[in-house]
């Protein structure tokens, strides 16, 4: 299917003088991103070329890695703590005990998943508080104090990862082309 053509189209480009530096290669998870890893190194081999240097990779790791080597970004992502899903759903239910939120299990789930779907619409942070409230009004507080919590421990969770990237693509013009420089072929 979907990475074989890919697999192919990277060798392709390779075996026509394209620096493996210049093509990445993007998936959804990191099981995917280890199978079409495999796959280029295989077809590398196969077609006696060199694939050292292509990047293949899941689109968060890629954002992370590149705001953690980006000379253009004023905030220090090269020692931000990554939060899985269990992590922050500790976090705010230790939030939301703290701070009296009263807020019960699926309020929790929601604010969860209300906030990662509305920082995934790449929308300003006053923009998703003005939504986030429609929701429920406790959640303006919670993500008031998630992200304050966050900052304080220099964390980030996944939807963070591709909603920070994002906000300095559209805010940044030195970030933004920094990247576009990075590769020529992008799958």
């Amino acid at each position: 299917g979907k990475t074989r053509v890919i697999t192919f189209r990277a060798i392709h480009l390779i075996r026509k003088g394209i620096s493996p530096h210049r093509i990445l290669l993007v998936t959804f998870t990191n099981k995917a991103a280890r199978e079409m890893r495999d796959r280029i190194e295989k077809l590398a081999h196969d077609n006696s070329v060199s694939s050292f240097g292509m990047i293949v990779s899941t689109f968060h790791s890629m954002c992370l890695e590149i705001m953690r080597k980006s000379s253009t970004i004023s905030k220090d992502y090269k020692r931000a703590n990554i939060l899985d899903t269990d992590d922050v759903e500790s976090l705010i239910k230790s939030i939301n005990e703290e701070h009296d939120m009263s807020l019960d299990k699926d309020e929790i789930q929601g604010f969860i998943h209300a906030y990662s779907s509305l920082r995934e619409k790449a929308l300003s942070k006053d923009s998703i508080r003005e939504e986030i409230v429609k929701f429920n009004g406790v959640y303006g507080n919670l993500m008031d104090c998630f992200d304050q919590s966050m900052n304080h421990m220099n964390a980030l969770d996944f939807s963070a990862i591709m909603y920070n990237f994002w906000q300095e693509l559209l805010n940044n013009e030195n970030f933004r082309k920094e990247v576009q420089e990075m590769y020529d072929f992008v799958m």
